[in-house]
């Protein structure tokens, strides 16, 4: 599962949310530092769309990619640096009121260690943010959630597995426009890949139920690419090509 997760890791990234979009490119030079990654923010102004912003670190490094993973909701968007300090990895806020962008705000795991690539895959809604870092713990795999607090970004809790496999944990990872569904994404199972999806009950959050493809193999990278709104979830199974879509019908998928 290495050579896929490294080919999922760092591509340009697009998200979209109502008239804004956001493109991240990880590769992009910034002033001399190569592959630091920059963020640009497109606005839609009738059948057009404009750049209004350009997003990156101003004391960033070469090799930080910046960019690996964006997720924007409303005004405010949250990009992945895999790269960033020899592999440890981080990610970044940044918010918009009327039409200026403030300087995105760096975040970073308390237990995070060189080589976890924190920010491999983020996601935002409301005042949450989720940063995947699929070579944590070993390459089993973590995600953390950060969550606003007045200006300031805290580290609100840590989600992982009990296993001890490379289940890289973290390649992905999309959460609902309430902030209370959340899936993660693993592509290291034996059974070919798996999502976790979580349910937010107002105080923490915690595995909802463990989604895993039908008639799969283990050249299946089912859960390489997760998204998920109110009751319907997407995921994206790169090995095959294939999607499949879950819904849910009270607690189950």
């Amino acid at each position: 599962n290495l050579s896929l997760a490294a080919s999922l890791d760092c591509r340009t990234q697009v998200a979209i949310d109502g008239d804004t979009a956001v493109i991240g490119e990880p590769n992009k030079a910034v002033g001399t530092h190569a592959n630091q990654g920059l963020v640009s923010v497109y606005v839609r102004s009738g059948s057009n769309w404009n750049l209004q912003e350009t997003l990156f670190d101003a004391s960033g490094h070469a090799g930080d990619l910046f960019g690996c993973s964006v997720a924007i909701s409303g005004n405010t968007v949250a990009a992945g640096a895999p790269g960033l300090n020899n592999s440890i990895g981080g990610g970044y806020v940044a918010s918009r009121m009327g039409t200026t962008w403030t300087e995105p705000t760096r975040l970073s795991a308390s237990d995070s260690a060189v080589g976890d690539r924190l920010g491999t895959s983020t996601a935002v809604a409301a005042n949450t943010v989720i940063l995947g870092s699929f070579n944590a713990n070993a390459g089993a795999g973590a995600a953390y959630v950060f969550t606003a607090s007045g200006t300031k970004w805290i580290q609100a809790q840590k989600l992982s597995t009990d296993s001890s496999t490379r289940l890289r944990f973290g390649v992905s990872a999309s959460l609902a426009r309430d902030a209370h569904t959340l899936a993660i994404g693993a592509i290291g199972t034996i059974s070919s890949g798996n999502v976790f999806v979580y349910f937010h009950d107002g105080t923490s959050w915690t595995l909802q139920q463990t989604l895993a493809p039908v008639g799969s193999s283990t050249d299946d990278f089912f859960g390489g690419v997760v998204s998920i709104d109110r009751n319907i979830l997407a995921v994206g199974d790169p090995g095959t090509s294939t999607a499949h879509v879950f819904t849910r019908k009270g607690s189950v998928w």
